[in-house]
């Protein structure tokens, strides 16, 4: 879920300013709503973010105070007032009371209308969910394939297909561990690993996929139907480039690469996956994950 700091990104709504409780930034927001009647608050639900103009409680600031209270018991994420309907600056209860509750309040400029702001946010948001839905359909696909919890061929090409998985390519996993992969250690963050791909360079001509089910995968698959397109020489070629970033970026601390062998088939992929992580443990034997190594 996107935080109100993110959210207030957002054009337009990064024109509008926050005057009170920047401590809650960090708030998540789930849902946007409109408000001018007083009697809505007790359907209020957690992560809402609330705009409203602040007419019926322009003048009322013992409302103003016990809304931003009833805002913060239900654990909503922000409120926004339009300026225009306050004679003056907001009250100093009101900033108090938003401060005190880390309830996030920003002032929305005259020259916006309500709508203005919720039609971008419901955009933003139901973009951040189609997103995270992706992200965790593609996790538990590659942790199914990896985990040989798919049996049948036509499922994993029927699921993977979403994913850049095509029948008829060659594939290699690389394993990339911080670390031994019995320690517990923590394994270098996948988040940092497309950064590392593309340093080594974009024009390799290999697709490559991004798995981690507990652990840091690259899945390098072959770009023409039936040709390997010497993909064991990229993959080392990767893996020693990786390591070369590692060394000048991380100075701290090892890294363990460990390349699967060759597969011709993407039922293989899970084959490759384990001996990648074969090769990894044989590296921390061999090496202890004191300067950056490759297997």
């Amino acid at each position: 879920m996107l935080t109100m700091a993110e959210v207030m990104r957002i054009p337009p709504l990064d024109g509008c300013s926050v005057i009170a409780g920047h401590r809650g930034l960090t708030r998540r927001v789930q849902s946007v709503n409109s408000f001018d009647a007083p009697d809505v608050v007790p359907w209020y639900k957690a992560g809402e973010l609330v705009l409203t103009t602040g007419y019926v409680i322009r003048n009322d600031e013992v409302a103003q105070v016990k809304l931003v209270q009833q805002m913060a018991q239900r654990n909503c994420a922000g409120l926004g007032i339009k300026v225009n309907h306050f004679s003056s600056e907001f009250s100093t209860l009101l900033l108090q009371a938003a401060e005190e509750h880390d309830l996030p309040l920003f002032e929305i400029p005259g020259h916006l209308s309500l709508s203005d702001l919720v039609f971008p946010l419901l955009r933003e948001l139901f973009t951040f969910q189609d997103r995270h839905k992706e992200q965790t359909r593609r996790k538990r696909f590659f942790a199914g394939l990896l985990q040989e919890e798919w049996t049948s061929r036509d499922e994993v090409l029927a699921r993977g297909k979403e994913f850049g998985v095509l029948p008829g390519h060659g594939f290699i996993c690389i394993y990339v561990s911080q670390g031994s992969p019995h320690s517990g250690d923590r394994l270098t963050d996948p988040r940092r690993l497309p950064e590392f791909i593309h340093f080594s360079g974009e024009n390799t001509g290999v697709d490559w996929m991004m798995s981690q089910p507990g652990d840091a995968v690259i899945i390098l698959q072959s770009p023409l139907e039936g040709e390997a397109c010497e993909l064991p020489v990229t993959a080392r070629k990767l893996a020693g480039d990786l390591i070369d970033h590692r060394r000048v970026s991380d100075s701290e601390g090892g890294v363990i690469i460990g390349i699967g062998t060759y597969q011709d088939d993407v039922m293989g992929i899970s084959t490759s996956y384990r001996k990648a992580r074969e090769a990894a443990r044989l590296g921390c034997r061999v090496a202890p994950p004191r300067q950056a190594r490759g297997i």
